[in-house]
């Protein structure tokens, strides 16, 4: 099922409260999945507290997406009390970035479903380095298999005895897997190329999502694939952009020669149509 979205943006003849709107929330009782976006720069989402109040009046809600909702969605989410998924985005269009008290709140807001909690994603997408740093103390998530945390400060010294048993692990170039062994079903991992080696030599990783690979030299990609050759790797995706100068070819090569056991490759290429038609060639002789 689709999340069911509700976005703001001022258009003619839109009603200038939003009443109505949490009173149709307030009665749709089966929903599972909300999606609240405001995506212009005003405060329209926090001076409307109806539409979080409502929200604790939905028995089977379960999972929560809010971009750029302001202050007064801490109130809301801490009225949840079996939140399964939630995922906040702080958008780069807001000019700031999350404030270094954020994840206390954050967590405090989270203690509620702290025991129904399963994924976590926290994006601070503004182009300034947040001060906020990725810290749950004291509060501990036990069921929260999938937590990713990207414009932040993040350390797996940190974070980790707040999530003991953590699948998936996602995070900036920041990331480190020092205390991570306690994660030991640990498989899969979004973050910088050289952190997800790190990684491997910890974790049998079997989905691998590798960012800032792009315009990187042979060596490095080929320091990147033998990092991750003895992993069981199933699905591997690649931020990158291949130009002409960087043909893509011979890293396909080094993929189909190193992960045997891929079943899943997603890359994103930006190049001429003769380096296309090479990548094509490859990819089709490795499927014969």
């Amino acid at each position: 099922m689709t999340p069911q979205k509700i976005e703001e943006s001022p258009s003619r003849g839109a009603p200038s409260s939003a009443d109505p709107l949490a009173d149709v929330l307030a009665k749709a009782t089966l929903l599972w999945s909300i999606a609240l976006m405001h995506f212009v720069e005003s405060d329209f989402l926090s001076s409307h507290r109806g539409i979080f109040s409502s929200l604790s009046t939905l028995p089977s809600l379960t999972a929560l997406m809010l971009i750029n909702p302001g202050p007064g969605a801490f109130d809301a989410v801490a009225s949840l009390l079996q939140l399964q998924s939630i995922f906040w985005i702080y958008p780069s269009s807001k000019g700031d970035n999350i404030g270094p008290i954020f994840f206390t709140d954050f967590a405090r807001a989270l203690e509620p479903s702290s025991s129904s909690l399963k994924e976590i994603i926290v994006y601070d997408e503004s182009s300034e380095s947040s001060p906020a740093v990725a810290d749950f103390h004291p509060r501990v998530f036990p069921n929260v298999r999938s937590l990713s945390l990207r414009g932040v400060t993040t350390s797996a010294h940190q974070i980790a005895p707040q999530f003991p048993d953590l699948v998936a692990i996602g995070g900036g170039m920041d990331l480190n897997c020092s205390h991570s062994g306690q994660w030991l079903r640990l498989n899969s991992i979004d973050t910088d190329w050289s952190t997800v080696v790190d990684f491997a030599h910890q974790h049998p990783l079997w989905h691998v999502y590798a960012r800032w690979l792009g315009y990187r030299p042979r060596n490095n990609f080929l320091h990147f694939v033998d990092g991750i050759r003895h992993c069981p790797v199933k699905c591997l995706t690649l931020e990158t952009c291949a130009s002409a100068e960087c043909a893509p070819v011979w890293r396909l090569q080094l993929i189909a020669d190193g992960l045997p056991d891929l079943r899943c490759l997603d890359i994103t290429f930006d190049m001429p149509p003769h380096a296309a038609e090479s990548t094509e060639k490859v990819c089709h002789s490795q499927t014969v």
